[in-house]
């Protein structure tokens, strides 16, 4: 037992730093952070030690249950990122798959928390050409959601040119934001209009792109974000502070696709069927 003098001293038990000291007892089990000092995960290092000292006030842990949190419904890939949540940017590199996994986020973000969703709409700004409102349509039927409730929940805007894409991003999305209560936004393609058009003068492509990258970390703190792109070539100096990444690496002669999945702390490759990103449920 505590008498009012005690307090309680939580530790990452791999590095030995000092998180925490309160008289409230912690469940490390529902910590959803890394320790900031070594990035082990605090549900497998948390130790808790008495102590007679003063309480220091440090930063409170954020209970999992307090904070949605939206998955892919892929084992290994939720395993690794423990769901992505409002604050977050993630960029998801590669070929086509990038499409499956967006129309496979947007669905998801409908569900109800429980089963790993936002219970939000969605913004998805299409800046490739690349959405697909059939696939969409699949994800709902295999949740046995109600397909119009889906399209409904779906809100799409395409942009032909580097300037239409960056005045939605800009302008556009803080206001959408708030008139749809989005807490997921997705821009698919955000480069292809940047290097695919040979008429685009590059040094105004990337001024405009640097304005754009900075107006999507101003909204992050409203919507977790998730950016699509098949490459970086020629901006990779621009994603270097994104963290949170998905590499797709498809092989033809191949019937499963190499993930690399990678955060402020670690990467892990995973290796998942193809067939696992078109379905809800692979036996």
């Amino acid at each position: 037992m505590l008498n009012r003098n005690q307090t309680l001293q939580y530790f990452c038990s791999k590095c030995n730093s000092l998180l925490k000291c309160t008289t409230t007892n912690v469940d490390p089990s529902k910590i959803i952070e890394a320790c900031p000092h070594c990035g082990n995960l605090l549900s497998e290092t948390l130790e808790v030690r008495q102590s007679k000292q003063k309480e220091v006030l440090l930063p409170e842990f954020q209970i999992a249950q307090s904070i949605p949190v939206l998955t892919f419904g892929l084992k290994q890939l939720d395993a690794f990122f423990l769901g992505s949540r409002i604050g977050d940017i993630l960029c998801i590199i590669g070929p086509k798959e990038t499409t499956l996994l967006a129309s496979r986020l947007s669905v998801r973000a409908l569900l109800p928390r429980r089963l790993g969703g936002l219970e939000s709409s969605v913004l998805f700004i299409d800046g490739g050409n690349n959405s697909d409102i059939y696939q969409c349509v699949n994800f709902a039927r295999q949740y046995g959601l109600d397909i119009k409730k889906v399209l409904e929940g779906i809100v799409v805007s395409r942009a032909f040119t580097i300037h239409q894409l960056a005045w939605l991003v800009i302008y556009e999305l803080p206001k959408a934001i708030e008139r749809f209560g989005s807490k997921l936004v997705i821009i698919s393609g955000i480069l292809t209009l940047f290097t695919q058009d040979p008429q685009v003068d590059q040094k105004e492509a990337r001024r405009l792109f640097r304005e754009v990258m900075t107006a999507i970390k101003r909204v992050s703190d409203r919507a977790l974000i998730v950016i699509t792109t098949d490459n970086m070539l020629g901006y990779k100096d621009m994603f270097a502070k994104l963290k949170n990444r998905i590499e797709i690496h498809y092989d033809d002669a191949e019937s499963d696709i190499r993930l690399v999945a990678s955060n402020s702390y670690r990467s892990k490759e995973i290796i998942l069927p193809e067939k696992a990103l078109r379905l809800v449920k692979v036996e």
